[in-house]
């Protein structure tokens, strides 16, 4: 079995997992409505959420393959996790904040034997379909987390895009990021010279021309060395289809 290195950042210690795989982007919104109509005019599919018990509210985009992304809003917190998460909704920004990578069952067992063994505070969320890993909010903040899914979801009926959107061929990530991302296996990512978590989201659609019809203030460029088609639904992302 391929395995891949992970190194946990604030330890300069290397641990090694198998499965190292991109599961899905988190950003926070202020407005989850207007972000909607958003990815709405620009062809996407949205899968509804749903407004949790502790505040938090969301949607989905989701692909035929590969990571997908969640959009959060935080109207009023009741737990630890909801006023994290809306210390940033509060801003006039959308804002990346997690990076959620897929692990199965060994792994899982490994990495909490692991953070046990070497003293790392850590979490376990049992959920209904997962179980979520992570390390504490209020310090020492890292922008990942591991997820165990016990069952998938269903999403066939939201993959569909009217814009042709069929998966995210790359992302554009700060420095930070970079060194997280080195050994991911199912994702492209180029480093930007920005202290953003993500900058740029690059996804591959069957025909770019329907852009053109269906989306206004669109602007085509040049993203390595492939013609795209950029779309910014907020001054701090910018989404690049390509066909």
């Amino acid at each position: 079995m391929v395995k891949h290195i992970f190194t946990i950042l604030f330890m300069l210690t290397e641990f090694t997992i198998a499965q190292y795989t991109l599961d899905h982007v988190i950003f926070t919104t202020p407005d989850l409505s207007q972000t909607k109509q958003t990815l709405d005019s620009l062809g996407f599919t949205t899968k509804p959420g749903r407004l949790h018990a502790n505040g938090i509210n969301n949607i989905f985009v989701k692909f035929q393959t590969g990571p997908y992304l969640e959009f959060i809003e935080v109207k009023y917190a009741k737990d630890r996790l909801a006023e994290f998460y809306k210390q940033h909704t509060d801003s006039a920004s959308i804002n990346p904040i997690f990076l959620s990578f897929r692990i199965d069952d060994n792994t899982l067992d490994s990495l909490k034997k692991f953070y046990s063994e070497n003293n790392i505070d850590h979490n376990i969320t049992d959920l209904k379909y997962a179980k979520l890993l992570g390390l504490p909010l209020v310090r020492d903040y890292k922008p990942y987390f591991f997820i165990n899914y016990t069952h998938l979801p269903d999403d066939t009926a939201y993959i569909n895009h009217n814009n042709g959107a069929l998966y995210i061929e790359d992302i554009k990530v700060g420095k930070s990021m970079a060194s997280i991302l080195k050994n991911v296996v199912n994702i492209n990512y180029f480093e930007s010279s920005s202290g953003n978590l993500i900058d740029q989201i690059s996804i591959k659609i069957k025909h770019i021309d329907k852009l053109f019809n269906q989306t206004k203030n669109v602007t085509v460029r040049q993203h390595h060395g492939t013609t795209g088609v950029s779309c910014s639904i907020d001054d701090k992302l910018e989404i690049i289809f390509i066909e």
